[in-house]
């Protein structure tokens, strides 16, 4: 039978135990997920599209537009991961 703690002759064993504990978590995380749905009038996607236009121009009213508008999506997403468990701000590996 083949020793399966080969890979403590690699590595530290500790190490390794580490990298195994954050490949699980990052497979069972690949198998969950989101699906944002965006629901605008032609009139509103129309008023995000100019503003986004003038932010790149540098007009920073605009720029607060669109921060305004990424910051309600951000917070689907905290929300949705929070709901799952996930801290994003602890358990991000970062």
């Amino acid at each position: 039978m083949e020793d399966d703690n080969w890979i403590y002759e690699l590595m530290p064993e500790a190490e390794a135990d580490q990298i195994n504990a954050e490949s699980i978590v990052t497979a069972a995380r690949e198998q969950g997920g989101v699906t944002l749905e965006l629901h605008a009038s032609d009139e509103v996607a129309i008023q995000m599209c100019l503003a986004y236009k003038s932010a790149l121009s540098g007009d920073t009213a605009a720029w607060s537009t669109i921060q305004v508008f990424l910051g309600g999506i951000l917070e689907l997403l905290e929300t949705h991961l929070f709901e799952e468990g996930i801290n994003p701000y602890e358990d991000s590996g970062q």
